[in-house]
C-alpha cells in the first residue's frame, strides 16, 4: 500500500512536485526503513528522476530494487552505465559503484576511489547532480554514515538547489555542514 501524502511535510511536497527536478536520496545500511517509508510516500505521477545511493555490502547481491517495487507505483530499476533519466522513475546504485549525473541527463557508473569509505558514496552523486542541474537538483538525506553528503550537499545549496534532511540529529548535522546556521530554516537548508 502506497502511503499518502497528506500526512508528511507540504513545503517538502511543493519542492518535489516541480516539474523536470532530479532528487538524489542517500541512505546508510541502517537506513532502509526510512527509505521505504520515503518511497511510498511519493506519488505515482511524480515528475522527477530518483536517484538513490544506498550503502550496501560490495560483497552481495543487492535486492533493493525488488524490495522497493512492493512499496511504490514508480518505476524502480538499478541505475546502468548510459541510462537516460526519466520522470517517475527510481535508479538505485548497483553495489561497489559510484553513481554519476551527466550534463546529457544520462547516468554513469564509477570504480573510483571511496570516500568517506564507501562506494557508492552519496557525495559523488550530489556533486555530479548540483553541477548538472544546478537549482532543479534536490539532495534528500536519510541517515548518514561518516560525514558521507556532506560536501555534496554544499554544493547542491551554492548551486540553488534543495536539501532536505530527515530526523533532528541529521538536520541539525547538515544546516551546519551546508555552511548557513541558520536554525529558522532547519530541514530545508
Amino acid at each position: 500500500m502506497v502511503a499518502n501524502l497528506k500526512n508528511h511535510n507540504p513545503k517538502i511536497i511543493q519542492i518535489v512536485q516541480k516539474p523536470n527536478r532530479v532528487i538524489a536520496i542517500a541512505s546508510s545500511l541502517g537506513g532502509i526503513q526510512t527509505l521505504i517509508t520515503v518511497i511510498s510516500a511519493l506519488p505515482p505521477d511524480l515528475p522527477a528522476a530518483i536517484l538513490l545511493v544506498q550503502h550496501l555490502s560490495p560483497h552481495c547481491e543487492s535486492h533493493l530494487t525488488e524490495i522497493l517495487t512492493r512499496y511504490t507505483d514508480l518505476e524502480v530499476r538499478e541505475a546502468e552505465e548510459g541510462t537516460i533519466l526519466k520522470a517517475r522513475t527510481i535508479y538505485v546504485t548497483p553495489p561497489d559503484k559510484h553513481l554519476i549525473v551527466n550534463e546529457t541527463q544520462t547516468l554513469s557508473l564509477s570504480s573510483a576511489p571511496k570516500a568517506h569509505f564507501v562506494r557508492p558514496s552519496a557525495e559523488y552523486t550530489f556533486k555530479s547532480l548540483a553541477n548538472n542541474y544546478g537549482e532543479k537538483a534536490i539532495a534528500i538525506v536519510l541517515t548518514g554514515c561518516d560525514g558521507d553528503g556532506k560536501e555534496g550537499v554544499k554544493v547542491i545549496s551554492q548551486m540553488g538547489g534543495k536539501v532536505i534532511a530527515i530526523g533532528d540529529k541529521l538536520r541539525r548535522y547538515i544546516v551546519c555542514q551546508a555552511g548557513n546556521g541558520d536554525k529558522s530554516r532547519e530541514g530545508l537548508a
